[in-house]
């Protein structure tokens, strides 16, 4: 005979150990449930951080000699002391008064994460291109010219009909915006020599900007001897030779002769050209004895003067004392030249008979 097994389904199954479990209590305490356990909360959510939006312009104007980011964009946020950071980064190098350079997104980008400001808190907007211009003030060189000039008045304030003038041009400058000062510094060199150099300093407010060096010619007119022809070194000038006439004096000319009496008579001591001024170093007395000349000695002893013939051994003027000899003799003595034929002796101490020669013809006193 065989029993048949009961199957009872999984559901019923539980329910009865439930059932089970519950007559197993002790009897008289009521069965108490364990309450769900309730899912844990949340966690506090963080408040959100604010962003700082930097918008790049895509043309900017600076002025310094370096920019910051706060002079090319726009910077804005709740985050005041975030802003007033990035505002003080610094971008670069500006470029000369009234040039421009050009500025990627990239190059911020180094600067800000050099600064450690490239966090996500900052949000950079910018132009593919980004061009920055410098602002300046452009000084012409007729502004620069007129202080040197007047600051080298002085040089020529004794110089009759003497003036200045630059040479070349001279050049503007360009410089950054701000207050602008020119202000010129002592000249530097003679006028004598032609020219003048005076720096100039472009200070813009009160500090320097740039010096330009200004070169300055000095013109001289005076009125003074000049040649008029040819002078050959020991050419004796005369009156029909120099003539007084108003010429612009060359660079570097000195001490040139303004009377014709000052010209007249003398010996040329080198070369002269024929209509130029004649400068007095050009210039020298005559010997009235040259070195060689056969000359008259004179001895004098009191109010006795007895003359011989002699030998020139040095060139010298009138009044000069030169070295000469006496043939008679066969001596060198010093004698002072009295004319251009005549040499003094005095206080000789030879015998004057031994020097005595009234028969030479040479001898005559002149």
């Amino acid at each position: 005979m065989h029993h048949r097994t009961k199957r009872i389904p999984i559901g019923g199954l539980a329910a009865l150990l439930c059932l089970s479990a519950q007559a197993q209590q002790t009897p008289g305490k009521p069965s108490v449930a364990k309450p769900a356990t309730l899912p844990a909360k949340k966690a506090a959510q963080k408040p959100a951080e604010s962003v700082v939006s930097v918008t790049v312009w895509a043309n900017a104007e600076v002025s310094g000699r370096t920019f910051t980011l706060g002079e090319i964009a726009d910077i804005t946020g709740e985050d005041k002391a975030l802003v007033a950071q990035l505002a003080a980064v610094e971008i670069g190098v500006s470029p000369l008064p009234t040039y421009a350079r050009r500025l990627t997104p990239g190059d911020i980008t180094v600067r800000l994460r050099a600064a450690h400001l490239d966090s996500k808190r900052v949000q950079v907007l910018a132009p593919p291109s980004i061009r920055v211009l410098r602002t300046g003030r452009a000084v012409g060189s007729d502004e620069i010219t007129q202080a040197a000039l007047a600051a080298a008045q002085s040089a020529i304030k004794d110089l009759p009909d003497a003036t200045l003038e630059p040479i070349g041009n001279g050049g503007g400058a360009t410089l950054p915006a701000g207050k602008v000062q020119i202000v010129a510094g002592a000249y530097r060199g003679r006028p004598e020599q032609g020219t003048l150099f005076v720096p100039v300093s472009l200070m813009v407010d009160g500090k320097p900007a740039q010096t330009v060096e200004v070169a300055l010619r000095v013109r001289r007119k005076a009125t003074v001897v000049v040649a008029n022809r040819l002078l050959s070194p020991h050419d004796i000038l005369s009156a029909e030779d120099v003539s007084l006439t108003t010429v612009e004096l060359p660079p570097g000319f000195t001490q040139p002769v303004t009377d014709l009496k000052e010209a007249i008579g003398k010996r040329a001591a080198r070369r002269i050209l024929a209509n130029t001024p004649i400068p007095a170093s050009a210039l020298e007395t005559p010997p009235a004895i040259a070195a060689n000349d056969r000359i008259t000695i004179e001895y004098a002893f009191g109010s006795v003067r007895i003359t011989a013939p002699g030998l020139a051994r040095q060139s010298g003027a009138i009044g000069d004392t030169i070295r000469i000899y006496a043939p008679d003799t066969k001596r060198e003595l010093d004698g002072v030249i009295v004319t251009h034929r005549l040499v003094r002796i005095l206080d000789n101490e030879d015998d004057p008979t031994e020097t005595t020669t009234q028969d030479d013809p040479e001898s005559a006193a002149p």
